[in-house]
């Protein structure tokens, strides 16, 4: 039979989509959390600074790997040309107008937070604690970071851009962008907020874990271990939410624009939560977990706990 070559290429072609970032990032962040955490167990720090510190751990190994060793920075995605620095005084009015766009939308989400009593609550009273008191910090270096980065973008008009030339009354002003501005920004203000309000409690949690009591219980070492589990993945979370920034190509590209897809997506999370007890859907009354169900049968439950970890 005839070969054809290039049907063979096709079939050899890995399916699945690059991976935003590379292996060694990846890794390197795991380590740093896998560290912190051992220093944090041995010395027992518990609290919500060193939740915080582990998410440093996770990021600062992955910034340092990026920019080192993959040399994101020099990515044509970034949309930045290091080789073309333009002097401060041509780009000033630019980034003027930028930060008035960074800025309206920053009062903007204050307004959210401000209103949503569930914001000042519960878990999520802590993240509140970390957005006042990095406001001031933020505020004062997006000067000289816009200053800076503008001098080298090769299109200084991005959403920011465009967000701080309506409100100034220029002209040029894209609407589609400033709805993709508005539309990253939500996710971010959404989901950042939730996942800093979960940093601590996982992370005290392991933290707090006694290995010989939980070695002993199939059960219980399979609760300490999925939450190691959500305890990295917040981590890893909370990172990618925080530095979305250009020099380090992890800028947000783009928001989903369909409410089929905000849907399910804000459903899931609080406040507006739908699954949880005595939501709508509520699924759990009458129900029982494999913990309940297969009490007496030690053997049975090693199996479905390490099925139930991996």
């Amino acid at each position: 039979m005839d070969h054809d070559a290039q049907l063979a290429g096709m079939a050899e072609t890995d399916p699945r989509p690059q991976s935003a970032v590379s292996h060694g990032a990846g890794l390197s962040g795991l380590v740093g959390v896998l560290v912190w955490i051992g220093f944090a167990r041995h010395y027992g720090m518990d609290g919500p600074y060193s939740a915080l510190v582990n998410v440093a751990a996770c990021g600062l190994p992955m910034i340092v790997w990026s920019l080192l060793v993959d040399k994101v920075h020099r990515n044509p995605s970034t949309g930045i040309d290091w080789s073309a620095a333009r002097l401060w005084r041509e780009t000033l009015d630019l980034s003027l107008t930028k930060l008035a766009g960074l800025w309206a939308t920053w009062a903007g989400i204050a307004v959210i937070y401000g209103a949503g009593r569930f914001y000042w609550e519960g878990n999520f009273a802590f993240a509140m604690w970390c957005f006042t008191n990095a406001a001031p910090i933020l505020f004062v270096a997006s000067i000289p970071y816009v200053l800076w980065i503008d001098r080298y973008l090769v299109e200084p008009r991005d959403v920011a851009w465009h967000l701080g030339a309506w409100l100034t009354g220029h002209a040029g002003v894209d609407r589609e962008a400033i709805y993709g501005h508005l539309r990253a920004w939500g996710v971010k203000t959404f989901f950042l907020a939730f996942m800093l309000a979960i940093v601590p409690p996982g992370f005290g949690n392991f933290v707090r874990g006694d290995v010989a009591s939980v070695l002993r219980d199939p059960v219980a070492l399979s609760g300490w271990l999925v939450t190691l589990m959500f305890l990295i993945d917040v981590a890893f979370a909370t990172v990618g939410y925080l530095l979305t920034f250009r020099p380090l190509d992890s800028h947000i590209r783009s928001a989903n624009p369909y409410a089929a897809a905000w849907m399910p997506a804000l459903m899931c999370y609080p406040p507006f939560i739908l699954m949880t007890t005595g939501g709508p859907l509520d699924y759990h009354p009458g129900t029982s977990d494999w913990a309940y169900w297969f009490q007496g049968h030690p053997r049975r439950r090693i199996r479905i706990g390490g099925a139930d970890v991996r």
